[in-house]
């Protein structure tokens, strides 16, 4: 949680020029640099670059990670421990079902993936509410709204 949360931080950041310097020219007829354009360009090249270098610095100084951390561990506790569906929404089902699968040596996880599908289209009842009006929708070829 804390890997994938530092990640969301450290994600590509956005470097794009939008319509900076738009429909001017850089270069003139001989092929010469427009050294005001260049300038102008590494201006602000370099003001993007030390306003995401100070971002990322704030979001993971120390305090903020200690923040970050107890944050992660306040919400696993909570979806643990307290009476909640909170890890329903926390921990990946897939990854669920392919550690129950090794725990209990049923073989690859594909089996008992592919058994609780055999068993939850016999008994469509048992599929919670929300998940069958999200196959429905697929089955009958809907959209999302």
């Amino acid at each position: 949680m804390v890997t994938f949360r530092l990640n969301l931080i450290y994600r590509p950041e956005d470097f794009s020029l939008g319509n900076f310097m738009k429909s001017q020219a850089i270069l003139d007829n001989n092929g010469e640099w427009f050294l005001e354009r260049v300038e102008e360009f590494k201006k602000h090249f370099a003001e993007k670059v030390v306003n995401i270098h100070n971002n990322l610095s704030d979001k993971t100084k120390s305090e903020a990670l200690d923040t970050l951390i107890a944050q992660c561990q306040n919400e696993l506790q909570q979806a643990i421990i307290e009476d909640s569906n909170g890890w329903k929404f926390l921990f990946p089902g897939k990854h669920l079902l392919e550690e129950y699968a090794k725990t209990e040596s049923l073989g690859k996880p594909p089996v008992l993936q592919n058994c609780l599908i055999k068993e939850l289209s016999a008994n469509p009842d048992k599929i919670a509410l929300e998940l069958r009006q999200v196959i429905q929708t697929i089955v009958e070829w809907k959209t999302f709204k």
